[in-house]
């Protein structure tokens, strides 16, 4: 037995063929076998974790099979594999490839692909419309990426450490799609691939990918050749540059599915493709010294019309709250500043307003604290997060302190800006609103929804807002980002500028794209 084989079973609904399956296998050849449940809505897991030499995980939710595959991959480097087999578990691919396989990888190949077509493998039970169909996608993709692969669109493969640590995999598709990412990769790369027979049945109503599911893979592969000519030609996208940092999600407390998305200065925006937000690396030791006192508050006539901007715009806040609680209650202001928010509300609403416990305020009433240390009294009908959220490094802890703070039937409103929005994906690095190192979160919508779940509230509304108060500055600084980048200061474009991002601001929102978001939940 080699303990540096690892043997991975990312697995889905598969308790009907699971046990089968581990009575034929050859468990001599591995040094550890891992099987990695995508929260199937049969017993998988439970079966799993009665089987003995079976090292039994469970996705926090359903990532699809490209996220299962990172999971189970991340999983076996950890066991310091050098190689390890892919599988499923659901009987469709047999294990004559196995020791062929092995033999290759002796002889030098970094990559091993089954061959459904060659040799004495058998193959059974597959729609007859895909063999024509995966033979010429096939020969098409071999054209393109300059291999001699005989059977590309397949599950069963081979892959050595050394393959794993020069491609981005973890920057790959959460989806089937992740299959072919990590060969056009390899093949990027010059690694040496192999292929090796290997016998298949397909039975029952799946019997393979359906024709929609085809198409739709189909169609994906042709984005990846089209991003592979690109990278050829230099125009390398987060698919085919080099591997990076590796660092654990605050939130899912998990490296697995963490892809290094930017680097600005000497920080690094990292992004978990579990719960799908993004974090900064490496937090300062020293916050305090990135927050100046005009943070707080506001100086001379810039701070002047900063103020009555900032006061005019943010009476949305206040009709939200008088929306869900119209006959008042006790509100918590989470990154209050100096409290002008609490200052806004009628007489029927009793604030307590919370900051960091370097904050520079001149309010004497706010509380300068931690607020995970914090332990009030009572409890409140709101808790709000109003552009405060990003701030801190661990959201959900942050909101799982938030729950029982709750009054039952309370909410909590978070407002924050939308990493990922469009504004975000066009600027990129230079996008104002990731204000690195202050913001040491970068929320989305799908990925605040998955925290505020995963701590039991119940989600009412989630939706961009037309913030005229935020959206025109960050488009006007994220645009100057760029010509500064360049070595030139448009001081003479900084009017039209100011018009194109109040416009722009107003178009982004009727798409439902503005750069900065509303989260309502409710505590059940």
């Amino acid at each position: 037995m080699n303990q540096k084989i690892v043997l991975i079973l990312p697995a889905y609904n598969a308790a009907k063929t699971l046990i089968p399956f581990l009575k034929a296998l050859p468990k001599y050849l591995f040094g550890a076998i891992i099987l990695v449940d995508d929260c199937s809505s049969d017993n998988t897991y439970q079966i799993a974790k009665k089987q003995k030499g079976l090292l039994v995980y469970r996705t926090p939710r359903n990532l699809g099979y490209g996220g299962n595959l990172k999971m189970c991959l991340g999983l076996a480097l950890d066991r310091g594999a050098n190689v390890i087999i892919e599988l499923h578990p659901d009987g469709e691919y047999k294990m004559d490839g196995i020791i062929p396989g092995l033999a290759k990888i002796k002889k030098g190949s970094d990559f091993v692909l089954g061959n459904r077509f060659k040799g004495n493998s058998k193959i059974a039970g597959m729609f007859w419309w895909k063999h024509p169909f995966i033979k010429l996608l096939t020969a098409i993709d071999n054209l393109i990426l300059g291999t001699n692969i005989k059977d590309i669109h397949q599950g069963f493969r081979i892959y050595t450490r050394d393959l794993l640590n020069a491609v981005n995999f973890r920057t790959n598709s959460n989806n089937y799609l992740f299959s072919f990412e990590i060969i056009a990769q390899a093949a990027f790369k010059h690694t040496p691939i192999a292929n090796v027979p290997i016998s298949t049945f397909y039975k029952g109503k799946k019997r393979g990918a359906s024709f929609k599911a085809s198409i739709i893979y189909s169609l994906g592969t042709f984005k990846v050749l089209a991003l592979f000519i690109l990278a050829k030609l230099g125009l390398i996208s987060r698919l085919f540059r080099k591997q990076g940092k590796v660092s654990q999600c605050p939130n899912c407390k998990s490296h697995y599915l963490v892809e290094q998305r930017l680097s600005i200065s000497k920080f690094n925006i990292f992004f978990c493709k579990i719960c799908l937000n993004g974090f900064t690396r490496p937090i300062p030791e020293n916050m305090e010294v990135y927050y100046p006192p005009t943070y707080w508050y506001y100086v001379g006539w810039i701070g002047y019309i900063r103020k009555i901007t900032f006061e005019f715009f943010q009476k949305r806040r206040k009709k939200w709250i008088e929306e869900y609680l119209p006959e008042g209650g006790d509100i918590l202001d989470v990154g209050s500043g100096e409290g002008n928010f609490g200052k806004s509300l009628n007489g029927h609403f009793r604030v307590i307003n919370i900051e960091a416990p370097f904050a520079k305020l001149r309010n004497q009433e706010v509380i300068r604290t931690d607020f995970l240390k914090w332990r009030p009294n009572q409890k409140f009908d709101a808790v709000c997060f109003w552009e405060s959220l990003e701030h801190l490094d661990s959201p959900q802890d942050y909101l799982e302190k938030a729950y029982p703070l709750l009054k039952k039937g309370g909410f909590i409103f978070i407002e924050y800006p939308r990493y990922e929005s469009f504004e975000s994906k066009f600027f990129g690095k230079y996008w104002l609103h990731l204000d690195i190192p202050r913001h040491l979160s970068h929320l989305t919508e799908k990925g605040l929804k998955i925290l505020v779940n995963r701590v039991g509230l119940t989600c009412l509304e989630e939706t961009s807002i037309l913030s005229l108060d935020y959206g025109p500055a960050g488009f006007i600084m994220s645009a100057i980002n760029i010509f500064r980048s360049v070595g030139f200061i448009p001081l003479l474009i900084f009017s039209p500028l100011i018009l194109i991002g109040f416009i722009l601001q107003m178009v982004l929102s009727v798409f439902g794209e503005s750069p900065i978001g509303l989260i309502v939940s409710k505590r059940k």
